[in-house]
């Protein structure tokens, strides 16, 4: 393993270095009626070497240097010892001879093989000593390097580059001299390293010519209701993005030459990226089919987030045996404090209207990446354009009642939080669709999670026996997932007992399993239950608006006929309903890939 950096090597300066691992002796222990073991002990060394002014100016020459040891408990000697040599050259292009390239590498070259004569967490640092600088290690420009290096480069302009590793990772302490230049005291070299991510917030914030700042956001109950109040922020969050852009724009000139494409590049994004916003913004303010998505959309996402944080409620068994929820029917009050968008939710919402709402538009292909670390607001932002996407589908056809929405995580990535959320909002837009069945048709809004046998029942046979399962086993696993009524909060699912459990709100009738809430005040009390759905048979049939499931259950539509039903097509492959629309991809909590399919 070896590490490269640049130093500037005076008369008489010194690089220290020291170097720390450990072998393994073999060893065999005996004890009374016990077959004798073979151990390994560990035997560390830490070794200490200096490399003079002379060696370090040495012109392209490897020079071996002497280690001595450095006496740790226990005092053994060590058996075998690594070999440090070091390779130093001018750096290209530079004139001044006390700059230079240096190589410092630490070799296993012990007699032997096997685990015996090999060395385990091996590490080694170089400090600088007697006036030596390490300094920053040569940026390269490369010709042909590609638009993404070229981006890179320009973001992290100044995060300066003390070390390089072969075989290994280079780590150093970021500091600076005393007469400004960037200097480091020591690079290491490390096997295994870590970086603390630097916190993110994903809130933006207006500063003030006094001093004071106040936050960038959009309510979502003001948008719901039209005030011109909403407006204003909406246009508000425009108009910043627009003036930061300007400034972005100006300040191009100052950049070194290598930069400027780069950031001319970005630029150009960044406005292609504002268009799209505007575009959007005019589209809600101008047609009526997209301000009345809008409109429910912010109505939907506003209740969807007071419905998805109500506090679960304990469920009672009463004299008749039926259990009753512990406490009144809550109300759905939005809080004061809540309901709004963050800059980057609306913009993303924004940018995203003109293809969900005109299915022929020419960006369609475009997909976009949503990165924030968990907690951010991805889920909220990518629901709130789903919800665009499934009234503007029934406010162009109230017939067209097909899956409109898939959202695939990566094998078991899907948490329960995010699915909650997703029923709440499907509850809500239930809710709202009810009651304005001539704009949104009859059929109901519904969600399915779609995922293997393992987790969930593939045929309604199969929902029979794990039902059954489940009440008799209190050991069994829970293949139905929901433990709470996504619109009341009221618990759901298996509740033991002295044999096997009660699994309340979980109903088994007319052949079908569903969801039916235990609270006689909720909305979803009644015969049809909750629209949710968790075995495929009943995802096939009923094609619910959202569907939620993991890449390995997708890669299965080949061998599911039936799976062509989420995509629109009739048992002879004639086109029944409109494909899905937004495709969801998340592949990790930092980030959510958003797309649209071509129709």
């Amino acid at each position: 393993m070896a590490i490269s950096f640049k130093v500037r090597v005076p008369a008489g300066a010194e690089l220290k270095i020291r170097v720390t691992g450990a072998y393994y002796d073999p060893v065999k222990i005996t004890a009374p009626d016990t077959p004798p073991l073979n151990w390994w002990v560990r035997r560390p060394f830490v070794l200490d070497a200096v490399a003079s002014t002379e060696v370090l100016r040495r012109e392209r020459k490897r020079s071996p240097l002497t280690t001595t040891l450095v006496v740790v408990e226990p005092k053994i000697e060590p058996r075998i010892k690594p070999s440090v040599s070091i390779f130093s050259r001018a750096v290209p292009g530079e004139a001044d001879p006390e700059l230079r390239l240096v190589t410092l590498a630490v070799v296993d070259d012990a007699v032997g093989t096997g685990s015996g004569s090999a060395f385990f967490q091996v590490a080694f640092s170089a400090t600088a000593s007697e006036g030596l600088r390490i300094e920053p290690y040569p940026n390269v420009e490369q010709p042909d390097s590609d638009p993404e290096e070229e981006s890179i480069a320009l973001l992290y302009r100044h995060r300066r580059t003390f070390a390089i590793g072969h075989g290994c990772a280079a780590t150093w302490e970021d500091s600076v001299g005393e007469d400004g230049t960037p200097t480091v005291p020591f690079v290491k070299a490390d096997a295994l390293p870590a970086y603390e991510v630097t916190s993110l917030t994903p809130d933006v914030y207006e500063e003030h010519s006094d001093g004071t700042r106040t936050s960038v956001s959009v309510s979502m109950e003001e948008l719901a209701n039209t005030t011109a109040a909403g407006d204003a922020q909406v246009e508000r969050v425009l108009a910043l993005y627009a003036q930061w852009i300007r400034d972005r724009t100006a300040s191009i000139g100052d950049l070194p030459g290598r930069y400027q494409e780069a950031a001319r590049e970005h630029v150009k994004k960044c406005t292609e990226a504002l268009e799209r916003m505007q575009e959007g913004w005019y589209l809600v303010q101008n047609t009526p089919l997209a301000a009345r998505a809008f409109q429910l959309a912010n109505f939907a996402m506003l209740y969807q987030q007071v419905r998805s944080r109500l506090e679960p409620r304990d469920l009672i068994k009463d004299k008749q045996g039926i259990y009753r929820p512990d406490g009144a029917h809550p109300a759905a009050t939005p809080d004061p404090k809540g309901g709004r968008w963050r800059a980057f939710q609306i913009a993303f919402i924004l940018a995203s209207v003109p293809e969900l709402v005109d299915p022929t538009h020419q960006k369609r292909t475009l997909v976009d990446l949503i990165f924030f670390p968990t907690g951010g607001g991805k889920t909220e932002a990518y629901l709130g354009a789903s919800a665009i996407s499934l009234l503007a589908r029934r406010l162009r056809n109230p017939d067209d009642a097909g899956t409109d929405t898939l959202m695939r995580y990566t094998l078991r990535l899907l948490t329960a939080q995010q699915f909650l959320r997703a029923s709440s909002l499907i509850c809500v837009l239930e809710d709202v669709r009810s009651g304005k069945e001539d704009e949104l048709g009859t059929a109901p809004f519904g969600i399915g999670v779609w995922l293997g046998g393992d987790s969930t029942p593939n045929r309604w046979a199969a929902a029979e026996r794990a039902l059954a399962e489940l009440r008799r086993d209190s050991r069994a696993s829970n293949r139905f997932l929901l433990l709470k009524c996504p619109w009341c909060g009221t618990r759901m699912g298996p509740v033991s007992k002295t044999r096997g459990q009660d699994t309340p709100g979980y109903v088994w009738s007319g052949g079908r399993f569903l969801f039916r809430c235990q609270d006689e005040l909720c909305r979803f009390s009644g015969r049809d239950g909750l629209p949710i759905h968790v075995v495929d048979e009943d995802i096939y049939e009923t094609r619910p608006s959202i569907v939620i499931g993991t890449v390995d259950k997708f890669a299965t539509m080949a061998w599911q006929p039936a799976a062509r039903t989420m995509f629109g097509l009739g048992e002879h492959g004639e086109r029944v309903h409109s494909p899905p629309s937004p495709i969801v991809q998340s592949p990790a909590p930092w980030g959510r890939w958003w797309g649209s399919t071509n129709r």
